[in-house]
């Protein structure tokens, strides 16, 4: 989490920090990316493969939820986002969600 001095994870997700982004605004980005991140491998530790059905994601519209989303999709799954706020529905399309539930 936030919180942790080392986290160990697989060199591919790494990438350079752009400059003018300093470590705390990349934190801010960051964490919520490697919260979702570590939803999706505790989907596939249990076994969970795309070809096994829909995955929905709660709180789709918020940080962790559309890192999520954008995650998940690029792995092949087909997302199902939930967000109450139907201004975000288009966006969760867009970041790859196949369907919408309010």
């Amino acid at each position: 989490g936030g919180l942790a001095e080392q986290a160990r994870v697989k060199g591919d997700w790494l990438v350079a920090m752009p400059q003018g982004l300093d470590a705390r605004k990349a934190m801010i980005i960051g964490t919520a990316g490697f919260t979702a991140m570590l939803c999706v491998m505790a989907l596939e530790d249990a076994g969970v493969r795309p070809q096994d059905g829909e995955i929905v994601v709660t709180g789709a519209s918020g940080g962790v939820g559309s890192t999520a989303v954008a995650l998940l999709h690029k792995l092949g799954y087909q997302v199902v986002a939930v967000s109450g706020r139907e201004s975000t529905h288009e966006y969760l399309k867009s970041l790859g969600a196949s369907r919408i539930l309010s």
